[in-house]
């Protein structure tokens, strides 16, 4: 039972890709993404050798960063991501201070080939296991994950049963 990451590094193996190959992975429920941001992503590594994982998110309300469905990241002012939380993060403590923005992970992730061929052999990650976020894997094994903010909507993702009537609609020909 692979997830997305284990997958893409199965991919790579028997395609026999070289390590600088840029793969893009994007989630299977987000059928409407649109290419310009899937490009973005890619860009974001080829403009960046030292960097082997880029990933985007958007701003969101806190009231997004409370679904269940959204994964919340912190990132630093250079755009390394700190952590991946199904909670709203930065967590709102202070009186009289309020959060302005929650960056809500996107799952629209570049990888090079050979950072998905050392996935496999990294420790197991008590982090991930708990978020159910495999990036946490890389995150607390010392990987670098960079993070811009996409230039576009991500498009209706497919997350609960009546998202399904609607992307079907967005879709129809006879729209």
């Amino acid at each position: 039972d692979l997830k997305g990451v284990s997958r893409l590094a199965e991919v790579v193996d028997k395609m026999s890709w070289g390590d600088e190959t840029i793969i893009v992975n994007f989630p299977a429920d987000a059928p409407l993404t649109p290419s310009s941001i899937i490009d973005q992503v890619a860009e974001d590594l080829i403009s960046q050798p030292e960097i082997d994982c880029a990933a985007l998110y958007s701003l969101v309300s806190r009231e997004t960063a409370e679904r269940e469905e959204t994964i919340n990241m912190v990132v630093d002012n250079a755009g390394k991501v700190l952590y991946l939380s199904h909670q709203p993060i930065p967590h709102q403590y202070a009186e009289g201070y309020k959060v302005r923005e929650y960056k809500n992970y996107l799952q629209l992730n570049a990888y090079r080939s050979g950072l998905l061929r050392i996935y496999r052999n990294l420790p197991e990650s008590d982090l991930d296991q708990a978020e159910y976020i495999e990036e946490l894997k890389l995150l607390q094994n010392g990987i670098t994950i960079h993070a811009t903010e996409a230039r576009a909507q991500m498009g209706q993702r497919v997350v609960k049963e009546e998202n399904i009537a609607k992307v079907k609609f967005l879709i129809s020909p006879d729209r």
